[in-house]
């Protein structure tokens, strides 16, 4: 069970997982008991650092290695066997294995 034990506030006073220091989701920062403009400014937050996670993401898919890409053909493969089309949600790329 997910406690506010588990968690901890920054220097900025925003309310953060001590396992990865991210930003609990809405649902769970209203379980803790936090009032409506804390909840505004968290959920912004939140928002804003998974989109920056996202982009990041994004682009080191980009500037992958040949080692690296032939590494990912490999998992894919291995994961959902031959002959299959894998659609990257972030970046949409296009894999088939």
């Amino acid at each position: 069970m997910t406690t506010l034990k588990d968690t901890y506030r920054d220097s900025e006073n925003i309310v953060r997982w001590l396992s990865n220091d991210r930003i609990p989701p809405k649902d769970l920062l209203e379980e803790f008991g936090m009032v409506a403009d804390e909840l505004v400014k968290h959920v912004k937050l939140h928002d804003d650092e998974s989109l920056a996670t996202i982009l990041q993401y994004c682009e080191n898919q980009k500037n992958m290695s040949n080692e690296e890409k032939s590494e990912l053909d490999f998992e894919l493969s291995a994961t959902f066997g031959p002959g299959e089309k894998v659609v990257n949600v972030f970046t949409g790329e296009v894999h088939y294995t």
